[in-house]
């Protein structure tokens, strides 16, 4: 679809507000959030975004199949302009790690374990990638810039399903709520709109890089954790794998 054609039509008033669900929003900044446990039920209101920008609760896509797993697949999605990257995928970690969502899909059909993938930009460092500089952490929903940036964001992710490196349906969290990051020198502008609750509690207590993507979640059909998060493969620089199939697997078959 055409960039412009997308803006007019999908982005529209009640589209902008769904990133800034209030015009009176208060920005804050929050501390000491600790990632869910097993057992704890989802916040209510926690979301992503569907290729048209449509929100959708988690709690809303968990229910959707009565799957008795579903498997949260949190990773770094489309390259934009920076055509060198591995599959137009921005984080190579997330690119090499897409074997566990193929293996899954291809064992497992939609009524015994349902993938939810979300993909987040390159928040942190947009520019190398044909964005403006912290584009998705300063500027305000309903600027142009940011609109879009996050068509393009989407346009780029969207391709790598056309080549089925994603096999399935892919959501998305433009602001990098999920797996939100609280160190001082990664702050969001107030443009950035409202702080959740829930914000980085997707994100391992563990994990020590800026984004932590791929992170790996197993939610019940009712939105409770089932299993403490996948985390930290690092397939590139210094490898270091913390999970593969079997273990996914292993985790899977004990809720069935």
């Amino acid at each position: 679809m055409n960039r412009r054609n997308f803006l007019k039509s999908g982005l529209s008033v009640g589209t902008v507000l769904l990133f800034n669900p209030s015009p009176t929003h208060v920005f804050s900044w929050v501390s000491d959030r600790t990632a869910y446990a097993p057992g704890e039920r989802i916040a209510e209101d926690a979301f992503v975004l569907d290729k048209e920008l449509k929100k959708h609760t988690l709690l809303e896509l968990c229910g959707r199949t009565g799957a008795p797993v579903n498997m949260l697949y949190i990773y770094g999605g489309g390259a934009h302009r920076n055509r060198h990257r591995l599959g137009g995928i921005w984080c190579r970690d997330s690119f090499e790690d897409f074997y566990v969502l193929r293996y899954l899909h291809q064992k497992y059909d939609n009524s015994a374990v349902q993938i939810i993938p979300v993909a987040v930009p390159p928040v942190y460092a947009s520019e190398f990638y044909g964005f403006e500089r912290r584009v998705f952490l300063d500027e305000p929903a309903d600027s142009e810039q940011f609109k879009e940036s996050a068509v393009a964001f989407i346009e780029s992710t969207e391709q790598a399903v056309v080549n089925e490196f994603i096999p399935v349906t892919t959501y998305y969290d433009i602001r990098n709520r999920l797996l939100f990051n609280q160190r001082n020198d990664l702050r969001p502008g107030e443009g950035y709109g409202k702080i959740y609750s829930w914000q980085g509690k997707f994100r391992s207590d563990q994990e020590t890089q800026k984004y932590g993507t791929p992170t790996v979640w197993m939610l019940s059909p009712e939105g409770v954790v089932l299993e403490p998060p996948f985390w930290g493969n690092i397939y590139h620089g210094n490898p270091h794998v913390r999970y593969t199939i079997p273990d996914i697997e292993q985790a899977i078959q004990k809720h069935f």
